[in-house]
């Protein structure tokens, strides 16, 4: 995987390890894109990385558990406010 380096794509892929992440300049993406066409093993190798990680880190059941932490998180702030505008 080649990636720009900004916002979420960073939580995916491990620089050098899953993929490459790269300026958003198209010399460095071509780069790294021949760089994987070069060796199809690093590629065959970074692409299993890239698939172990995405079914680790970004399956249903863990997107679900982050989600209801988050939002039982966010409902105890809420529930703390509302106490304290009823006194």
């Amino acid at each position: 995987m080649v990636g720009i380096a900004e916002g979420g794509i960073r939580e995916t892929i491990a620089d050098g390890v899953n993929g490459f992440l790269v300026d958003p300049e198209a010399k460095k993406i071509a780069r790294a894109v021949k760089r994987l066409l070069d060796s199809p093993s690093l590629a065959r190798q970074m692409g299993a990385q890239a698939m172990a990680r995405v079914q680790r880190n970004w399956n249903v059941g863990g997107c679900v558990d982050r989600l209801e932490a988050m939002l039982q998180a966010e409902s105890s702030g809420v529930d703390n406010e509302i106490v304290e505008a009823e006194r």
